[in-house]
């Protein structure tokens, strides 16, 4: 909800990356938490800024993830902490088609884990083309499913723009 009205109010994005920082240590006392909190924000923005229908559109979707890395390097050098979201993230080669299985060998904690619970539901939203899939599908990856499947969810609001009845 947060990336959301951000971007609904054109908050800037230095107060916003702020704004993410100050509920995330409230919650999530981790520098990981926070890189993963940020890399989060980012992508959302990046997604509703995007229009599926436009040309050029699924182009701009398949580089998603290696645009995750990259955000996850930048606020990582920035906050001068461990590369740990950046290097969960690369247990995926965005370069290739993403396989369900791929998503489970990578998340070696079932998305216990910030860095993996990105890694499990930008994969699984990657996978699939509709808001019904993007949920359920992740669900039925497991582990902290709720969490993993809200994320696919929201990727998956913020980027078709309607929810479907499954």
């Amino acid at each position: 909800p947060l990336a959301y009205w951000q971007y609904v109010a054109s908050v800037n994005p230095k107060q916003a990356e702020e704004q993410v920082v100050a509920y995330t240590v409230m919650t999530h006392d981790s520098p990981v938490a926070v890189v993963s909190s940020l890399v989060h924000r980012a992508i959302l923005t990046d997604l509703l800024a995007m229009n599926p229908h436009a040309t050029g559109g699924e182009s701009q979707l398949a580089s998603l993830y290696a645009q995750a890395i990259a955000y996850a390097e930048q606020y990582e050098a920035l906050l001068g902490v461990k590369p740990e979201t950046s290097e969960v993230l690369k247990r995926l080669d965005g370069t290739k088609k993403i396989k369900r299985k791929d998503i489970l060998q990578a998340a070696e904690k079932g998305g216990f884990y910030a860095p993996e619970t990105l890694l499990m539901a930008y994969g699984s939203f990657l996978l699939e083309s509709s808001f019904p899939n993007a949920a359920y599908r992740t669900a039925e990856l497991g582990g902290d499913s709720d969490s993993t499947a809200s994320i696919a969810a929201t990727l998956a609001l913020f980027y078709w723009g309607k929810q479907e009845k499954p």
